[in-house]
C-alpha cells in the first residue's frame, strides 16, 4: 500500500542514513519497538513486535528483494524494478527506515527531498494564494513505503508512516506524498492519521501515466 514518488536511480552512498532518527530518551542503538496488537476483548494477539529503525547499508539486498516480491503482488512501483537497489537508492533519499519482524525486515519507508513533487507544487501554489510560503528545508516528502505480502494486517505500514511523520514533527517539517489512485489501502491510511487531500495529478512513468492524489501534513 504504497505512496507513489518517481525517482530515478543514483548510487548508495547519497542514501545512507548519516545522522539515525532516534526518539527523544532512547538510545540510538535501540531500534523503536512497538508493542503487540490486542484484540477488541483486550487479549493480547500472539504475534511478535514490530520494531522500526534506520536503514543500514547491509540492508540494501534484503530491501531490494523485498521490493521485488511486492512489485510482483501489487505492481509497485509502477515504473517496475528493472534495478531495485537504485530505485530504493535514489539521491533524493535522505532519511530511510525499515521495519523488522521477528528479525526478518518487512517493511520500508523514506524521506525523500520535496522537489520535483506534484503536490510540493500544490503546496507552493497554495501559500501563494494565502501569501505564505514554506522553505525548501522545511518541506519534505514520504516516500517508498512498500510492506512485504506476509506482514500485512500487522500496522506494518501504520508504524511506519508514524516514523516519518515523528521526525518531520520533531524537525519542524510538513509532509507531502503522492498516492495512485488504485493504492486504496493506503489512501485510507493517510486519512486516518490526518493527512489532508490537496488535490489530483497524474503520475507519468515511461509506459504511460496513472491518475494520482496529493496529500499533505501535517492539515
Amino acid at each position: 500500500m504504497p505512496p507513489f514518488t518517481g525517482r530515478g536511480p543514483a548510487p548508495w552512498p547519497a542514501t545512507h542514513d548519516r545522522t539515525p532518527y532516534t526518539p527523544r530518551g532512547q538510545s540510538r542503538s535501540r531500534a523503536r519497538t512497538f508493542p503487540r496488537a490486542r484484540r477488541a476483548s483486550g487479549v493480547p494477539v500472539k504475534t511478535e513486535p514490530v520494531s522500526i529503525r534506520p536503514l543500514r547499508p547491509a540492508d540494501l539486498p534484503l530491501v531490494a528483494d523485498l521490493l521485488v516480491k511486492v512489485h510482483a503482488v501489487d505492481g509497485y512501483p509502477v515504473e517496475g524494478v528493472a534495478d531495485p537497489t537504485a530505485w530504493v537508492s535514489s539521491p533524493a533519499v535522505l532519511r530511510s527506515w525499515v521495519a523488522e519482524l521477528d528479525g526478518v525486515v518487512v517493511g520500508h519507508v523514506a524521506l525523500m527531498a520535496a522537489d520535483g513533487e506534484d503536490a510540493a507544487r500544490l503546496i507552493r501554489e497554495r501559500d501563494r494564494d494565502r501569501d505564505e510560503s514554506v522553505a525548501d528545508d522545511e518541506l519534505r516528502a514520504l516516500a517508498r513505503l512498500f510492506v512485504s505480502p506476509d506482514a500485512r494486517n500487522r500496522s506494518v505500514g501504520r508504524l511506519l508512516v508514524r516514523t516519518v511523520m515523528d521526525h518531520a514533527q520533531g524537525a519542524g517539517q510538513r509532509l507531502v506524498l503522492n498516492v495512485l489512485h488504485k493504492d486504496q489501502a493506503a489512501t485510507r491510511l493517510y486519512r486516518r492519521l490526518g493527512w489532508r487531500y490537496l488535490g489530483d495529478t497524474d503520475h507519468r512513468h515511461d509506459d504511460g501515466s496513472a491518475p494520482a492524489a496529493c496529500y499533505t501534513w501535517p492539515a
